[in-house]
C-alpha cells in the first residue's frame, strides 16, 4: 500500500516540511514590535517590523525608541506599491522618489531623537484627509537596518536577482537547442516558453529590474506573467509524463484546443477581479496527484523530481500567500532580501531540467548500444564474408586442380 501511495507521501512531506521551515526561520527572525529599543546589533544585521494598523486601517505606523549609539537607519520596503512615508508626523518620502531600478526600496531614516514613531500609507491618501476607501491598508514587507546591513542585503538581492536572469537565459537557450535537433519533443518548446517568462519577470519585476516599469504598468502585466508561469508549469509536467494520460484525454490535448484554451483563460486572468490563476493552482491539485501515482504506478522516469519540485513550489506559494494576502506574519529577510517566491519556480524548473537531462541521457546510452550493436554486427558480418571468401577461394583452387588433373 505505501509503496502504491508513496508518491503522495513524498508530495504532503515537501509540501508541509518546507514550509515549517519557512514559517520557523520567518519567525525566528529578529522583529521590532512597539515601544521595542532598536539594538546596536541593527547595524550588521535587518530587523523586521512588527507594525499596527491604524483606527480606520488606512495607515500601518509603529513607534520604536532609539538609543543614541544608533546614528543612521535605513527602511527597506518590499511589495510596497505607491507608499508613502512619515517619520514623526513628517512625509519624508513618497515611491515616485524612488530609483526606478530598484524594486526594493531603501529609504534612508532622519535621524531621530530618543522616539522614532514610523508610517506608512498609500500615497494617493494625504496626511490628515478622509479616508476616501473602504479597503483596508496592506502593509508591505518591512525591515529595518543600519547602513552597512543595507547595502549588504542591496548586494544580495541583486546577486540573486543576476543569478535567476542568467539560470533563465541559459535554460532558455539550451531548450531552444535541442529543440532545434529534435523537433518532436514539444516539452523542449515549453520548457523554453516557461523560461522566458519567467526571464521576463525577472526584468522586469525582480529587485532590481532592467526595464523598470511604473506600478501601474506592473499590476498590469503582472497577472498575465503569474498565469503564463502557473499554465507552463502544469503543461511541462504533463508533457514530460504523458505516457500516463489516459489516451482520451491525450487526444484534446492538441496545440490548437492549448492555444484556444490558454488565450481564454487569460481574458478571464484580466476580467475577473482575483482572476483564475489561484483557482487553477487550487483545481489542477487533485489532478496532478493522480497523474503522479499513475505515472509512478508505470515506473515513468522523472516521476519523483517532478513531484519534488511541484510541492516545493506550491510550499513557497502558501508561505507567500500567508504573509501576503492575509497578513498572518510580517515578512522576513527570506522573503524581503532573499526573494523565496522567485526562487520556488526556480527550483521547479531545475527539476524539469533534471528529468529531460535524464531523458537525453537514456536516448544517448541507447543510441550508443545500438551503435556497438551494429559495430559487433558489422565485425561478425566481415567475419562471414572473410570466411566466406576463403571458402570460395579454397573451391576455386579445387576446381582449377580437378580440371587440369582432367586435361592431363
Amino acid at each position: 500500500m505505501f509503496k502504491r501511495f508513496r508518491v503522495l507521501v513524498l508530495f504532503f512531506a515537501l509540501l508541509l516540511l518546507p514550509l515549517g521551515l519557512f514559517l520557523h526561520i520567518n519567525h525566528n527572525t529578529a522583529a521590532l514590535a512597539e515601544q521595542d529599543e532598536i539594538p546596536i546589533s541593527i547595524e550588521t544585521r535587518p530587523m523586521r517590523l512588527v507594525s499596527g494598523m491604524s483606527a480606520d486601517q488606512q495607515r500601518c505606523s509603529i513607534t520604536l525608541k532609539v538609543p543614541a549609539a544608533v546614528q543612521s537607519l535605513t527602511l527597506i520596503l518590499d511589495n510596497a506599491g505607491p507608499v508613502q512615508v512619515w517619520v514623526n508626523d513628517q512625509l519624508i518620502y513618497l515611491s515616485s522618489s524612488q530609483d526606478p531600478y530598484q524594486r526594493i526600496q531603501f529609504v534612508r531614516l532622519p535621524q531621530a531623537d530618543g522616539t522614532l514613531t514610523l508610517s506608512l500609507a498609500p500615497s494617493e491618501l494625504q496626511r490628515n484627509d478622509a479616508v476616501s476607501t473602504s479597503q483596508p491598508y496592506s502593509p508591505p514587507g518591512m525591515l529595518l537596518a543600519g547602513p552597512q546591513a543595507a547595502l549588504s542585503a542591496s548586494h544580495v538581492a541583486f546577486g540573486i536577482t543576476m543569478f535567476y536572469a542568467g539560470f533563465y537565459l541559459l535554460l532558455m537557450m539550451s531548450s531552444l537547442t535541442l529543440f532545434q535537433k529534435k523537433k518532436e519533443e514539444t516539452y523542449l518548446l515549453l520548457l523554453a516558453a516557461a523560461s522566458l517568462v519567467s526571464l521576463l519577470r525577472v526584468l522586469v519585476l525582480s529587485a532590481f529590474p532592467l526595464f523598470p516599469l511604473s506600478y501601474a504598468q506592473c499590476s498590469l502585466i503582472m497577472p498575465g506573467i503569474f498565469l503564463m508561469t502557473t499554465l507552463c508549469q502544469l503543461l511541462i509536467i504533463m508533457m514530460l509524463l504523458k505516457p500516463a494520460i489516459p489516451a482520451r484525454l491525450q487526444a484534446m490535448l492538441t496545440p490548437r484546443i492549448l492555444a484556444t484554451g490558454f488565450v481564454i483563460m487569460l481574458l478571464l486572468q484580466y476580467i475577473t477581479p482575483e482572476g483564475v490563476e489561484t483557482l487553477i493552482r487550487i483545481l489542477a491539485v487533485i489532478p496532478l496527484l493522480i497523474l503522479f501515482v499513475r505515472a509512478d504506478q508505470r515506473h515513468l522516469s522523472g516521476t519523483f523530481p517532478l513531484v519534488c519540485g511541484y510541492a516545493v513550489w506550491e510550499s513557497i506559494l502558501f508561505f507567500y500567500y500567508l504573509i501576503y494576502n492575509r497578513g498572518a506574519m510580517q515578512a522576513g529577510e527570506l522573503m524581503i532580501v532573499y526573494m523565496l517566491p522567485q526562487f520556488g519556480f526556480l527550483f521547479f524548473m531545475m527539476m524539469a531540467a533534471l528529468v529531460i537531462n535524464r531523458k537525453f541521457a537514456a536516448k544517448f546510452d541507447e543510441s550508443e548500444s545500438l551503435n556497438r550493436e551494429l559495430e559487433q554486427m558489422n565485425a561478425n558480418l566481415d567475419r562471414l564474408v572473410d570466411e566466406r571468401t576463403q571458402q570460395l577461394q579454397k573451391e576455386q583452387v579445387q576446381k582449377q586442380r580437378m580440371k587440369i588433373g582432367r586435361a592431363h
